[in-house]
């Protein structure tokens, strides 16, 4: 929504609201704007961590080094497109006509394996107008795209614990964390939050090690929050979160994308809850 007045949109540096709180934080603050946000929400539906040439080093097949943005408004100053130098160059070389080696350099290429072609072409069309639904239905009703965004966008440890707080977001509920409210599962002796979203995985991906995993990877996430001595965190563990969060989301996608939806957020994760709780352990 662009400004009324033209001087707030040519100069809006001298138009902002002295009396506003500045320094606040927003919970849920966009990395990119939001065309961009959903553009990358539905490519990451990808198992690119499956497909990429190097995946103990990186799952990422592509960076967003920076986002040039274009408005129609007249009045509003245009910015000077980014330098194409300022992206990721490389050494190369090549052969003449004439046999000699020719030194040069090229773009960084993210190399991908051959299974990649098959792993990805579902994203079409088709697979847009999903994505764009689910996000409007109950079952993502919570910040699910701005933590799988965010891990994209992050590296090392903060990269792990976006993926995890993906899962969480998904598939966590207040009650969860309240003893005395939440309903009790019959012949279970793990009642936490921690649990119960890891039944409820297991009840989303119908894959009983699924929430075992989780509940692994968890520790991991606790041990560095909680300063805990730990080791450093392996490029599998890494994959792994990854993965989990990715499944969480394709599955949701689904889900809410079915015939009929869920009614609600809430009946559909307590479903999940006694169908997980009642998977035989891994």
């Amino acid at each position: 929504m662009f400004p009324t007045n033209s001087g707030g949109r040519a100069l809006p540096g001298l138009f902002f609201n002295a009396r506003e709180d500045l320094g606040r934080i927003e919970p849920h603050k966009r990395h990119f704007p939001a065309p961009v946000e959903d553009a990358l929400f539905a490519l990451l539906t990808a198992p690119w961590e499956d497909v990429t040439g190097y995946s103990g080093l990186d799952w990422r097949p592509f960076r967003v080094p920076w986002v040039h943005t274009l408005s129609d408004d007249l009045f509003t100053r245009r910015p000077t497109p980014p330098d194409a130098d300022t992206l990721s160059w490389e050494p190369d070389f090549y052969q003449n006509d004439e046999g000699e080696t020719v030194e040069v350099e090229r773009p960084t290429r993210l190399p991908l394996t051959d299974a990649a072609v098959s792993q990805t072409e579902y994203l079409d069309d088709t697979a847009w107008s999903e994505v764009m639904a689910a996000r409007r239905s109950a079952v993502f009703a919570r910040p699910i795209e701005h933590f799988i965004v965010r891990a994209f966008a992050s590296d090392g440890i903060d990269e792990f614990l976006a993926h995890i707080t993906a899962i969480e977001a998904a598939l966590g509920m207040p009650g969860d964390h309240d003893p005395k409210s939440r309903p009790k599962i019959t012949g279970q002796r793990r009642q936490g939050a921690t649990a119960r979203v890891a039944w409820r995985l297991s009840a989303l991906l119908n894959d009983p090690s699924a929430g075992e995993r989780y509940l692994e990877l968890f520790k991991e996430r606790s041990d560095f929050l909680h300063g805990q001595a730990m080791k450093d965190i392996s490029s599998q563990v890494r994959l792994d979160a990854r993965r989990l969060a990715r499944r969480c989301v394709c599955a949701l996608v689904g889900a809410a994308t079915s015939s009929p939806p869920p009614e609600s957020q809430d009946v559909f994760l307590d479903e999940l809850l006694q169908r997980g709780s009642a998977q035989p352990k891994v």
